[in-house]
């Protein structure tokens, strides 16, 4: 089941990096690719590859054919074949930003997380308006634990495109998970006091609750975490399981504050929320 939904999410966003562009050209070579293409979208990845052996046999110099035939080989879970297709699609073209991202996580899936590294910050260069290619990068950062990078690239992310608030969300959870506690207390109430939808952020407020226990402000952490409990319990359908994350860490500062009661009263209303 990992590969499916792995494979679901790969085509998806691998059509969406370097497909549509294609639409419009009307050459021969570019119309047998969009009825190649139309296969993958419909899963069709044998009858995919029959029809880009084809394109490529009449045009062996055309990178996007190569590209495509790797994501139909990913489809069809033949990553060996998907990855001599993108190697070629590369070679002919070294900036072919489908080829990059399948290559790249092929890889991934392997393990050779660092393959995978070099082909998504490639990506990340070509197109750095694309959002899908940062949470990429960060996926394998996260599996190296290079919190400190997923960071910085994430700030860069903010720096670039300023609308980009779950950008500093994401910024603040890899310092949450460096435990940069200094860094996080400023950013966090830089965050709170930015006037935009990061200000009631459940999310940020979090991490805000998560710096004050951790700096022993636990009434700070209790006003904050009480804030972003009650805007868990907004989102519809309740997700349970962040309901009982905020409320865990709201339990906590009750109970640094010397507020036990409280605690014991929030502790067995997330019960009953958590159980319906």
């Amino acid at each position: 089941m990992r590969w499916l939904l792995a494979i679901g999410v790969f085509i998806v966003i691998g059509a969406a990096i370097y497909f549509w562009p294609l639409l419009s050209d009307d050459s021969a070579q570019w119309d047998a690719l969009a009825v190649a293409q139309g296969e993958i979208d419909n899963s069709n990845f044998s009858a995919a590859l029959g029809k880009l052996q084809k394109v490529v046999e009449a045009y062996p110099d055309f990178a996007e054919a190569y590209a495509a035939a790797g994501d139909a080989s990913v489809g069809n879970n033949d990553h060996e074949g998907a990855r001599i297709y993108y190697a070629r699609a590369l070679d002919l073209d070294p900036e072919n930003a489908g080829a990059l991202y399948g290559r790249g996580w092929v890889a991934w899936f392997a393990g050779d997380l660092a393959s995978a590294e070099t082909d998504y910050r490639k990506l990340v260069a070509l197109e750095p308006d694309n959002f899908a290619v940062y949470t990429e990068l960060e996926r394998v950062l996260y599996e190296t634990h290079r919190y400190g990078d997923i960071a910085e690239m994430w700030k860069k992310a903010r720096e670039r495109h300023n609308d980009w608030t779950l950008a500093t969300v994401n910024r603040l959870n890899a310092l949450l998970r460096a435990k940069e506690w200094t860094l996080l207390q400023a950013e966090t109430r830089a965050a709170l006091a930015e006037g935009n939808d990061l200000a009631d952020s459940a999310d940020v407020l979090f991490v805000s609750g998560r710096v004050h226990n951790e700096s022993g402000n636990h009434e700070d952490a209790i006003r904050v975490l009480d804030k972003a409990y009650r805007q868990a319990l907004k989102q519809t359908p309740i997700d349970k399981a962040w309901v009982a994350k905020v409320g865990e860490e709201l339990i906590y500062a009750y109970v640094w504050a010397g507020r036990r009661d409280e605690a014991i009263a929030k502790q067995q209303e997330i019960q009953r929320l958590t159980a319906q």
